[in-house]
């Protein structure tokens, strides 16, 4: 099934402001707190982290994350291979990756360690050194309290532009936004010239001690300069990293400086090219013609990436059988490639082979015993073959490993739903409108599950906990 999103296009600064206010009718700038000079004097870890999960939150709520798990335990996977040489300069946040789905060229980090990558930029690049490279740039953001820094810097014209993007949303205009953060907004949180020296320079260190290519940094911006040149606006991501005449040649002069063995792109980063290749498609038959041109001609980047696009292509477009077809000798291959095997697992279930698809499944977990994605693929398959109980045990499992997202408790609802658990689906349901920022909903969906009949007394305590938690980060979150 094809999925689609309505979203704001957005960058750093509408989404740092806008997300701050989404929801809340009592906004001011009251309410943020005086960075003092030294910037943390007043604004701890514990506040930025509560910050920074409101606007995740928010974000979850306008539907811009990516929809693919896939993809964004990709985001996460490269990012893993940055972070333990990052110096922060406190330990208690952990730094999460995430996709945005959004196809303009951008990428963006705010409170709490929170980077976001846009499909877009994903789609940009053309060597996985080169999305590392902005992926460092904006870990260099985070180390260097860059956003603290700014906002601290430039508080005095805060009031006028949170003021007028609260009115927009009280006017019912949303859209409005965005015009009316133009004048002020932009000015405000545009890194400065300092800012982005400082980035560069630490984010190619991060860069190549994580043994990417340090030149993966000047390629990226270079091309995102090119793409200023011949087309009527620039990326957004330059508007907030305003890319200095010298700053690309800085940046090269700085990668030669660092002795560097050749590194090839893994085969995750041409298999996520072409799934986004494919979901991001207005017209799935005219992108299975030009796979079919390419792959006719041999004009392509890579083989593997391009055959396995054309199979998901063929999937996407209701395909399964020559999907399969084109699939089994990219399997034969690479028969440990845990995209590929996944996908055949798809393919399986879309062709009513369920036991196939349950047995790959099983095998690749045997190889790939911590991915989330693939967990979540599992569990799924579970459901719709009636396996509650079991489903039930991965998801347990799950909940052991990996931060708890949205679809986690879509699942869980299922399973408890199929297990005749309401008072586990209301559960559920309350975690998934709190991740999703519906604070009332999920105080609701809670009072409801108190409610209702039958609960033992540990399960009315239990709920009680949640609840009583729950008004509280509502409580927390306001008055920040």
């Amino acid at each position: 099934m094809r999925h689609t999103s309505q979203m704001f296009k957005t960058n750093l600064i509408t989404i740092g402001l806008v997300c701050g206010l989404l929801g809340y009718n009592n906004v001011s700038f009251a309410h943020l707190p005086d960075l003092g000079s030294e910037y943390r004097d007043t604004l701890s870890v514990t506040d930025e982290k509560l910050v920074g999960d409101t606007w995740m939150r928010q974000i979850r709520g306008a539907g811009m994350v990516y929809y693919d798990p896939i993809v964004n335990e990709y985001v996460q996977y490269i990012g893993n291979k940055l972070t333990p040489y990052v110096a922060m300069p406190y330990s208690d946040i952990k730094i999460m990756f995430f996709a945005v789905n959004d196809n303009s060229i951008n990428a963006f980090a705010f409170f709490g360690g929170h980077v976001a990558i846009h499909s877009g930029l994903m789609l940009t690049t053309e060597s996985e050194s080169e999305l590392a490279g902005v992926m460092a740039h904006e870990l260099a953001h985070i180390s260097q309290q860059h956003i603290i820094r700014q906002i601290a810097d430039n508080k005095r014209m805060m009031p006028i532009t949170l003021a007028g993007s609260l009115a927009a949303i009280l006017l019912g205009a949303p859209q409005m936004i965005i015009p009316v953060l133009a004048n002020h907004g932009q000015q405000m949180l545009n890194f400065s010239r300092q800012h982005e020296q400082e980035a560069d320079r630490i984010g190619m260190q991060i860069l190549a001690k994580a043994k990417f290519d340090p030149q993966g940094m000047p390629n990226i911006f270079e091309r995102m300069s090119l793409s200023s040149r011949y087309e009527n606006k620039p990326p957004e991501y330059l508007l907030t990293h305003p890319l200095y005449e010298s700053r690309i040649s800085d940046t090269r002069h700085r990668a030669s400086g660092f002795i560097y063995k050749h590194r090839e792109n893994s085969n995750m980063f041409y298999l996520i090219r072409a799934r986004l290749q494919v979901q991001s498609a207005s017209n799935i038959q005219q992108l299975i013609s030009v796979y079919e041109h390419q792959l006719q001609t041999q004009r392509h980047v890579n083989p593997l990436g391009t055959h396995y696009g054309y199979a998901f292509a063929l999937q996407e477009a209701g395909k399964p059988e020559k999907a399969m077809q084109v699939l089994e000798p990219l399997l034969a291959a690479h028969p440990d490639e845990m995209i590929l095997q996944m996908t055949a697992a798809s393919i399986e279930f879309d062709l009513q082979r369920y036991a196939a698809a349950q047995k790959r499944l099983e095998k690749t977990l045997a190889i790939y015993t911590d991915s989330p994605s693939l967990m979540l693929q599992y569990t799924d398959l579970l459901l719709q073959t009636k396996q509650a109980k079991k489903a039930k045990t991965v998801l347990n499992e799950f909940k052991n490993r990996h931060p708890l997202e949205p679809n986690y408790y879509e699942l869980v609802r299922h399973a408890e739903g199929m297990l005749g658990n309401n008072t586990g689906v209301l559960e559920a349901n309350a975690e998934w409108y709190l991740l999703n920022g519906d604070y009332n909903s999920a105080v609701q969906q809670l009072e409801i599950a108190l409610d209702s009949k039958g609960n033992s007394s540990a399960t009315q305590q239990r709920i009680k906990n949640r609840l009583t938690a729950m008004q509280e980060i509502i409580k927390k979150e306001k008055s920040v």
